[in-house]
């Protein structure tokens, strides 16, 4: 840290240190003890106002807002990704989890499909929206989710445990 604030010191608008300082304080992990929410917020704000077209900051600014639990905030941020490239399975994904958490289930079962519908491989989007059908009472749903589950991973037990019960 250190380091990446004398290089700012020199270069203010170096956007790899202030992209690499943004990710340092918005680190939630126990071992991080640079974490710090007014300076990850100042370092995703300045790196998005001097480039608003690197669409990394948006994924990484959202998802921070995401882990410190602030879902709203992080669905604002992957809008402004999605304004950039809309093609992006991860992004629809976490999503579906903010409106998950946020007990919005239409946009989170629509937020999936349409992970699912830019990768039909992306076996977490499945077995998401296949827990969320069997939440809303749509266990025909859920099944076929589980079921596209096996297809990817005959061995997915999370996928197994909820057909046989």
């Amino acid at each position: 840290v250190y380091f990446l604030n004398k290089l700012l010191s020199k270069f203010p608008n170096n956007k790899e240190a202030l992209s690499l300082l943004a990710i340092i304080h918005s680190d939630t992990s126990s071992f991080n003890n640079e974490f710090n929410i007014p300076l990850a917020d100042q370092y995703f704000n300045q790196l998005i106002n001097l480039y608003p077209n690197y669409k990394i900051s948006y994924y990484n600014f959202g998802k921070y807002k995401q882990d410190v639990f602030k879902y709203k905030e992080a669905l604002e941020w992957y809008g402004k990704y999605l304004k950039i490239d809309f093609e992006n399975k991860h992004i629809y994904y976490n999503m579906g989890f903010c409106y998950l958490k946020l007990e919005n289930y239409d946009k989170s079962i629509d937020a999936f499909s349409k992970a699912i519908n830019i990768d039909n491989s992306f076996l977490l989007a499945y077995h998401a929206r296949a827990y969320l059908y069997g939440l809303i009472g749509e266990t025909g749903k859920a099944r076929i989710d589980w079921k596209n589950c096996l297809m990817l991973n005959p061995s997915y037990l999370p996928a197994i445990n909820a057909l046989s019960s």
